[in-house]
C-alpha cells in the first residue's frame, strides 16, 4: 500500500506534469516525459532524491535536449541502438529548474502534511513559465547549437 507522501507525489506528477505535457505530445514513462521532434528530442524528468523515504519525498525538475547524432558519437554508446525513450541523462545538454528560474538548486518536498494543490499549481507554473519556454527555443539542431553557444558566452 502506498504511503500518503507517495500518493501525493503521484498526484503531483499526474496533475502538475502530465496534464500539461500530454496535450503537447509528450509521452510518459515513470517520472520521465519525452517529446520526439524531427531532429532532436526534449526530455523532462521529476528526479527524486536518493535520500527519500516512503514518507518523505524530495524532487527536482530536470530538462534536457537529446541529439541522436551526439548520442551515437559517444564511445560508450557505439553499437547500441538509439534509445526510443531517452532520459534527461542521455541528453547532450540538461538543466535543472533552479537554473531556469535563475535560482539556486531547487527541490520540492512531499510528506503527509504537504499541500499538494499548492505544489500542483507550482509545477504547472514551472512548466508553463520556465521549462516549456526554454524548450520552445530549441526545436532544431540549429536552434540547439545557437542556444548552446549563447549560453557559453
Amino acid at each position: 500500500m502506498k504511503t500518503i507522501a507517495e500518493t501525493k507525489f503521484n498526484r503531483i506528477l499526474k496533475e502538475g506534469f502530465q496534464e500539461v505535457l500530454k496535450p503537447l505530445g509528450f509521452k510518459k514513462k515513470g517520472n520521465n516525459f519525452y517529446l520526439q521532434l524531427e531532429e532532436l528530442g526534449q526530455a523532462i524528468n521529476a528526479q527524486k532524491s536518493r535520500w527519500n523515504t516512503k514518507d518523505d519525498i524530495s524532487f527536482t525538475i530536470n530538462v534536457g535536449v537529446f541529439l541522436p547524432d551526439y548520442w551515437q558519437s559517444m564511445v560508450y554508446n557505439q553499437g547500441k541502438p538509439l534509445p526510443t525513450f531517452p532520459s534527461v541523462y542521455d541528453c547532450y545538454s540538461h538543466k535543472r529548474i533552479g537554473q531556469l528560474r535563475n535560482q539556486l538548486d531547487t527541490w520540492y518536498d512531499v510528506d503527509a502534511s504537504t499541500d499538494e494543490e499548492k505544489l500542483i499549481v507550482e509545477m504547472k507554473d514551472n512548466l508553463v513559465n520556465y521549462v516549456l519556454p526554454y524548450l520552445n527555443r530549441v526545436k532544431t539542431k540549429e536552434d540547439f547549437f545557437y542556444l548552446f553557444k549563447k549560453e557559453r558566452e
